[in-house]
């Protein structure tokens, strides 16, 4: 009895100790980590209206003329992190979803990482691919009435950058992203006055405004533009627009004399 324990803790032992072993063996190359990505957005620009897509373009360098590279982009969420690395590392990449129905009637929901898989050709040192984010994110697949399954790919109001990762054979070896950008609109502005009741003519009065949920200054410059008019002749008697950056929270103050 006390030899069939024996063996039994043997060969556990020994199952355990071979699951650690296990690695992946990476083809014969150069070097490892040297290689590198740029992204650059399309006209370098940190801000991009709603429902305009988005276009940008991956270089990669310094690579191993004898290895097979992977290449994979995806969108992240910037309110988390600025980082390319989806797996290991805190780029939040995001997901496009929408409901349809099939020919009996039957609701289905769909939905699909932002991003695509690029298979780079062996021996080149260089490589360059330019891509879009297209406004509607086909799924591949067609509803009820033959009508191609898309959903908005990006959020109005939200910012978002792009992360790139290089494989080979499903190990990473270098990460990267692109600069920031605010995408649509956001933000809203409230008026509280700071004076009750009607207003004699040539009395002092104030008011103020606040916005809210604005995009930083770091992305897009916003500006607020107010006027008083009166309602008798609807003329214009005071405006002005405010050019200096705003950040969120924002309260301006205006004395009228």
């Amino acid at each position: 009895m006390a030899n069939n324990v024996w063996k039994a803790v043997s060969l556990t032992s020994f199952l355990v100790l071979s699951s650690f072993l296990y690695v992946t063996k990476l083809p014969n190359a150069t070097a490892y980590g040297n290689e590198t990505i740029q992204v650059d957005i399309d006209g370098a620009s940190t801000y991009i209206e709603y429902l305009e897509g988005v276009t940008f373009t991956i270089t990669l360098s310094d690579l191993d003329t004898n290895v097979n590279y992977d290449l994979e982009w995806r969108i992240c969420d910037e309110r988390y992190s600025s980082d390319g690395d989806w797996v290991d590392g805190n780029c939040n990449d995001i997901e496009t979803y929408t409901e349809y129905t099939d020919s009996l009637g039957e609701i289905h929901y769909a939905e699909a990482k932002v991003g695509e898989s690029i298979t780079i050709p062996t021996g080149v040192e260089t490589y360059t691919w330019q891509t879009n984010i297209p406004t509607m994110w086909n799924h591949g697949i067609t509803d009820g009435q033959g009508n191609n399954v898309e959903s908005y790919t990006l959020h109005n109001g939200d910012t978002y950058h792009v992360g790139v990762m290089l494989t080979i054979s499903g190990v990473t070896i270098q990460t990267g992203e692109s600069t920031p950008f605010a995408y649509g609109h956001s933000g809203y502005t409230s008026l509280y006055p700071q004076t009750s009741g009607n207003i004699l003519e040539n009395m002092d009065y104030s008011f103020s405004i606040t916005n809210e949920n604005i995009f930083s200054s770091n992305y897009v410059q916003s500006m607020i533009n107010w006027e008083i008019t009166d309602d008798s002749t609807t003329q214009v008697v005071a405006q002005t627009v405010m050019t200096q950056p705003l950040d969120h929270p924002n309260q301006i103050g205006i004395i009228m004399q």
